[in-house]
């Protein structure tokens, strides 16, 4: 019987948004001759060399450990995140803690991504055939809207009040260039049924149209979501604002068309009409998906040397990718060689605070006055969360990474806060009656209360008025 391999523990001492679902979970798919396990359980706090904090759930878990500990460098405390920075990181208090950092940055000590390395990963979805034609999608943009014309351009989006308050910007373009809007934020244009009366999925929703916003929640460096992942799977041309630099996500030089490349977006606009016109301008963009030549078979020398380097990996130790298991065994080895006493641990090592982010991007955006071209009516976003005071975790469980049913499937990740797509409009229809329905039914809760306090006062003054004491009168359950 073959010997197992030994294990080396790593404890969440926090759970992951507001659940606990790294309980048990084996590490052991690493090609290391030994593998690790993860648990909650805080019991196992000695014999564990590696502590994971997960950001959002940091102010909810206190007390925290012996900081001693970490301080001494006999335990690494890593700090976990793959959204935007959180609270936690823009508080010094705590990022002194925190001696390593397991987030999307390229340089943190466990960088990680929402996408999957390897030749089955991303760089697989990027060479695939748009889903929809270049004529058909022009066929479509030529109808009337009334008889299912579209616009060139659209936006699924449920988070209404991004930090980076994007919604400006989308506003002022909106004011050049028609964009179809989908989803929670007002003003959206109801989800389309196919003949059948069924709603379209998402995916078919987007594959009719030339160009997608990946507009993401937050503008900090390698902060990219599946935003980007489902332009890439569908063949639309993403349009971009995240990060500054884009050359880890860009198949190729010109795939990407990024609103900093832009003095303003009615430039962007422009830009936008001049593709929408000309075809070969168009496909210019998506040449590593639609080569010149028919014949030809995309492979991934059509695409960037720095992109395939970035996103090919054989699975061997030396090649991890930046993806969710690529992450897991780096830790593993890290929690390996903590315990062996072959990392050197230097004391002074702190994560420190973020720095990555452009904080408020698009406040000042100013919508301009175009004749005969509407504005969008939505409504100002509300203060920025960093600069509330910290609050214990109220978040829901995010969804997995991307709604799309074939989107990557990487070990036990799920997405930013705005990654789930309205797929329904009953959903919509839902979530803008919640709050009417909820106020009503206080207000007939508050009435019913009150009328059965007076009741019980009255009953209570007529025993006193009788000689009885104030509280025998039969007990109500309130």
């Amino acid at each position: 019987m073959a010997e197992s391999p030994r294990e080396y523990p790593l404890l969440w001492w926090t759970g992951w948004f507001n659940e606990y679902p790294f309980e048990n979970r084996i590490i052991n798919d690493c090609g290391l001759p030994y593998q690790c396990r993860m648990t909650h359980n805080k019991a196992t706090y000695d014999q564990t060399k590696v502590i994971l904090f997960h950001a959002q759930n940091v102010y909810g878990s206190f007390p925290l450990p012996n900081e001693q500990d970490t301080l001494k460098g006999e335990k690494a405390w890593v700090l976990n995140s793959l959204e935007a920075p959180q609270y936690v990181e823009y508080d010094d208090r705590l990022t002194k803690l925190f001696s390593h950092l397991w987030t999307v940055t390229r340089d943190a000590d466990f960088p990680d991504s929402y996408f999957q390395s390897g030749v089955n990963g991303l760089l697989s979805v990027v060479l695939k055939k748009p889903r929809m034609s270049l004529e058909e999608k022009n066929k479509r943009r030529k109808l009337p809207r009334e008889q299912g014309g579209i616009a060139p351009v659209a936006w699924v989006v449920s988070n209404c009040h991004a930090s980076n308050q994007r919604a400006n910007y989308v506003a002022e373009l909106a004011r050049h260039i028609d964009i179809d809007i989908y989803g929670r934020c007002k003003p959206h244009l109801p989800w389309p049924k196919n003949e059948d009366g069924k709603e379209l999925t998402v995916d078919e929703l987007v594959e009719q149209y030339k160009f997608y916003l990946s507009f993401e929640n937050s503008n900090c460096d390698d902060y990219v979501t599946e935003k980007l992942y489902r332009p890439f799977l569908l063949g639309n041309v993403p349009v971009v604002d995240g990060p500054r630099n884009y050359s880890r996500f860009s198949p190729t030089e010109n795939a990407l068309i990024q609103t900093d490349n832009f003095s303003n977006a009615a430039e962007l606009a422009k830009y936008l009409k001049k593709l929408d016109a000309d075809d070969e301008a168009y496909l210019s963009h998506l040449r590593y998906k639609v080569p010149k030549d028919p014949s030809h078979i995309p492979t991934l020398e059509d695409l960037s040397p720095n992109f395939v380097k970035e996103w090919y990996n054989e699975g061997r130790p030396e090649d991890w990718g930046t993806d969710g298991h690529g992450t897991y065994c780096k830790v593993c080895k890290f929690a390996h060689d903590m315990e062996e006493g072959i990392y050197q641990f230097d004391v002074n090592k702190r994560i420190g605070k973020a720095t990555t982010c452009q904080r408020d991007k698009h406040r000042n955006v100013i919508v301009s006055e175009v004749d005969n071209s509407p504005p969008v009516q939505d409504q100002p976003p509300p203060p920025l969360v960093q600069d509330q005071p910290p609050q214990p975790l109220v978040q829901d469980q995010p969804s997995p990474p991307t709604t799309v049913d074939s989107a990557p499937k990487d070990k036990g990740h799920v997405v930013s806060e705005d990654r789930v797509a309205v797929e329904s409009s009953e959903v919509v229809w839902a979530y803008d009656l919640f709050f009417p329905i909820l106020l009503f039914a206080l207000a007939v809760f508050v009435a019913l209360f009150s009328k059965r306090l007076r009741r019980i006062f009255r009953e209570r003054k007529h025993s006193q008025d009788k000689g009885g004491l104030p509280f025998s009168t039969p007990a109500y359950d309130l």
